[in-house]
């Protein structure tokens, strides 16, 4: 074997033999220790509704399970995190109305898809005696989703109280979980087999970066199936973040993760003391300790900046169903809304506090769209060639028609104020938070969000926000219909150049604002401004709205949202209206489609309307 080898060069002289981790004696020992470790579930957790009981008296690895709905005696479980996209072909065993009886009498293991098996296998070498999995211990085919809905509001206490949380990556081809492969070394008459393993760097795993996967083209999103790892997909990002420890399952070898960081791998190369924020961060000494319901208790700068980092994170990552945007936060929203923490109010991804002003809130508006990061390092040196977040998803491909042009999903209902109304990255803006030196000039007069009633960290089917500011009139003007020769003509990246221009612009040049020429006029004239999603942009001299939210005290610089009139929800805010008792006050509707920071002064003409009040829908 030379040293240039693919698999591990040093295994044949700093190590005997490299094994699977169920062979390693070392790691084993380590796993049962930080499980040992783990003090039992108090009496009055809030336990899942179901769990799969694996131990049968006997130590085969591969016997039959069962289901069981009496939980309250279980003092340790183990929660899987999987995704379904890595072997479309395995079906997963699913727990239905008509079957969950015979599922409480027994579950037959060579029934089970070879990552649940796999699963199983794991929990019995841990010691491991109940384990819960979603599609079996929550009924799928609930016609009313009141098994869904039950588990899914208790799903930060699932994770959270579980003693570890099995992570199933990819396994390529249907390969065992854990392959390694033999090699026969020779010294003189003497032969022996040497077990090796290759050594992939986990970035995904070991940095709080979710890189999107190569497409056709670096400026375009990759299809949903092209995203089949578990740290890539959005509703496993909030199983890993509530988990107060994961066992991430690789190809080659087990990562323990804990504390917020890679804290033991087999390999040592993936070991880190930088924390990333995600299993055992929320949970861990350093940081808050359970409350006796099992909530979390931290200062409120904590809160907002495990918010901010965690709505960064989950925004990276890739969901089937643009409508799960929400859902897929819910448990970590539910965990933080602690009216201690100034987090009284959850509000379509967004926080409020109960104080008639609401500052809170209206600082939570500011946050803004990120380019996608690209997987290919040698894309990410421009973001301007990379894609920007969509206001609608495609829907999902059907298999039996793989060159059909997919349809694009419906329109979210969720507001247009909040992040969760596009799909893609974003960040928010920490400017307004610093009350020293930013002072709110915007003052919210009303806040509608209409939530399933007993769902209130869930998806949303509308809502409107009324506030009194200052709002300028200027014109917009965009890249966005350029194809891509135009673009490169104009040396230009493959990406949406949008801008807002004072209301003289077009009668100082000359111009409709339909002329690619403009350019150069609207680079040295306009302001650029972030886009919210890269599918919802004005047309080209359309009147749009600056709407001044904060203003900074030294150099007189303001935080604004660019908005557009939009009067077809107007049906929607009537019912909502209604339902709230307190009448319909006819505002004029607008739609948020950017957000950008500027000084007033930089433009030659620029006209304002001040204290008007709006609706933000």
């Amino acid at each position: 074997m030379c040293l240039d080898s693919p698999v591990m060069p040093d295994a044949l002289v700093s190590k005997k033999h490299v094994v699977p981790w169920w062979e390693d004696r070392t790691t084993l020992e380590l796993c049962h220790d930080l499980i040992r470790g783990d003090p039992p579930l108090a009496p009055g957790y809030q336990r899942p509704t179901r769990l799969l009981h694996l131990w049968d008296g006997l130590l085969d690895l591969e016997s039959d399970i069962r289901l069981i709905d009496d939980t309250a005696h279980v003092k340790s479980y183990a929660t899987l995190s999987h995704c379904w996209l890595q072997n479309p072909t395995d079906e997963p065993t699913r727990t239905l109305r008509a079957n969950i009886e015979e599922h409480k009498r027994g579950i037959s293991f060579r029934s089970l898809s070879r990552t649940f098996q796999q699963a199983v296998i794991v929990c019995r070498r841990l010691q491991i005696w109940h384990l819960w999995i979603d599609s079996l211990c929550i009924i799928q085919d609930d016609i009313e989703k009141a098994d869904w809905e039950r588990d899914g509001a208790n799903m930060d206490n699932i994770y959270a109280g579980s003693s570890a949380t099995i992570a199933m990556h990819y396994i390529p081809n249907g390969a065992p979980s854990i392959p390694y492969n033999s090699l026969t070394y020779r010294q003189g008459a003497e032969t022996a087999t040497i077990h090796v393993r290759r050594l992939p760097y986990k970035e995904d795993l070991s940095s709080n970066v979710a890189a999107a996967p190569m497409a056709d083209s670096k400026n375009k999103i990759a299809v949903n199936e092209a995203w089949g790892r578990v740290s890539l997909r959005g509703w496993c990002y909030q199983e890993r973040a509530l988990s107060r420890r994961l066992f991430h399952l690789i190809p080659g070898e087990i990562l323990i993760e804990q504390e917020g960081r890679i804290i033991y791998c087999q390999c040592t190369h993936h070991v880190s003391s930088e924390k990333t924020g995600f299993a055992g961060w929320l949970t861990s000494n350093a940081l808050p300790t359970y409350a006796e319901d099992g909530r979390i208790m931290m200062r409120p700068d904590l809160a907002k900046y495990t918010w901010c980092n965690a709505v960064a994170q989950y925004t990276q990552r890739m969901l089937t169903y643009q409508s799960d945007l929400l859902p897929g936060l819910a448990g970590l929203a539910r965990r933080l809304n602690r009216p201690k923490q100034n987090m009284d109010t959850y509000i379509a991804g967004l926080w409020g506090d109960l104080s008639s002003e609401n500052l809170t809130l209206l600082r939570w508006l500011c946050w803004q769209s990120l380019p996608w990061e690209s997987a290919n390092p040698a894309d990410r040196y421009c973001p301007y060639c990379r894609p920007r977040p969509r206001r609608r998803l495609p829907e999902p491909r059907d298999p039996t028609k793989p060159k059909a042009e997919p349809k694009l999903q419906p329109v979210p209902l969720t507001p247009s104020f909040s992040w969760a109304s596009r799909f893609g990255p974003c960040e928010f803006i920490h400017d307004p938070w610093k009350s020293y030196e930013w002072i709110p000039t915007a003052e919210l007069s009303r806040v509608v969000c209409d939530n399933k009633p007993g769902v209130p960290y869930g998806e949303v089917n509308g809502g409107f926000i009324d506030l009194v500011g200052t709002l300028y009139p200027m014109l917009h003007w965009s890249t966005s219909n350029w194809s891509r020769h135009e673009l490169i003509a104009k040396n230009l990246c493959m990406t949406e150049f949008a801008y807002v221009l004072d209301l003289g612009f077009a009668d100082r040049w000359k111009t409709k604002l339909l002329d690619k020429d403009d350019l150069e006029n609207v680079k040295s004239c306009g302001l650029r401004y972030v886009i919210d999603a890269a599918d919802d942009l004005p047309e080209n001299g359309q009147v749009v709205y600056l709407l001044e939210l904060f203003r900074n005290k030294i150099d007189e610089t303001v935080i604004v949202l660019v908005l557009i009139t939009d009067d077809s929800k107007d049906g929607m805010v009537e019912k909502l209206c209604l339902n709230d008792g307190k009448g319909n006050q006819k505002l004029q509707s607008y739609r948020r489609v950017g957000i950008v920071n500027f000084s007033p002064y930089s433009f030659v003409q620029l006209d304002s309307i001040p204290d008007v009040e709006i609706r933000l829908v």
